[in-house]
């Protein structure tokens, strides 16, 4: 499903919980030291998807839904490549919409997710930046994005699990990385304008960007600590 709109840049801060009742998960951190104390990072989420980019690969109408943008812990995960989709990530990957993955967020925020955004609208075409600030403390301090590569059956971009705490207990000052193009496994469609085909059971999320794109990255996340 096709989805237009306009936004070119959208710089959001969101409040986050800074307190719970309920225990975090840290049960796979036993050998990974903590950050002390919380960061800020800057997050520029470049696209670069054209028919000049990717010949063939490239749709009338092209662009990326809204990007939503979490920091979490051990106990949330957004996606994972050879996992199975979520009803949020579903719906991300297979129309943009986002609200329900807003609703998962939202019901582990000042649990195990820390502080979670999205941008206010899908981008006109598939050049645009958008940039975030997010916020994370010592033991929520990966992040995970996703938006929806449009139009397509159920493809999506983004990143999973980045860690901005390193080994020895120490806030990363800066992290690039090329952003894939994965496939939820929840439409069996296979061209960007495939009629809705339902996939049934569901299949693991796998990357299609060797199979579909080129081999191309559809651009770049870059964290940067403020």
């Amino acid at each position: 499903m096709n989805m237009k709109g306009f936004v070119i840049f959208s710089i959001v801060l969101a409040a986050c919980a800074l307190a719970s009742s309920v225990q975090i998960d840290t049960s796979s951190r036993a050998h990974h030291k903590a950050c002390k104390g919380k960061a800020i990072y800057k997050v520029v989420v470049k696209y670069v998807w054209t028919g000049m980019t990717h010949p063939g690969a490239y749709p009338p109408d092209g662009h990326f839904s809204p990007t939503t943008v979490c920091s979490h812990g051990d106990g949330y995960t957004m996606w994972t490549p050879g996992g199975f989709a979520t009803k949020g990530v579903q719906d991300v990957a297979e129309t943009g919409n986002n609200k329900a993955l807003l609703k998962e967020l939202k019901a582990q925020l000042g649990r195990n997710v820390y502080w979670y955004d999205a941008s206010k609208g899908p981008t006109p075409d598939g050049t645009e930046k958008v940039v975030f600030l997010i916020k994370l403390d010592g033991y929520r301090s990966m992040s995970s994005g996703i938006s929806m590569v449009a139009p397509s059956p159920d493809w999506y971009t983004g990143w999973d699990n980045v860690e901005l705490c390193d080994s020895k207990g120490k806030w990363v000052k800066k992290y690039k990385g090329n952003l894939s193009v994965w496939d939820a496994g929840t439409d069996s469609g296979k061209k960007f304008t495939s009629k809705d085909k339902k996939t049934k059971p569901y299949d693991k999320i796998v990357s299609i960007l060797s199979t579909t794109f080129g081999g191309v990255p559809v651009g770049t996340v870059t964290f940067t600590r403020k």
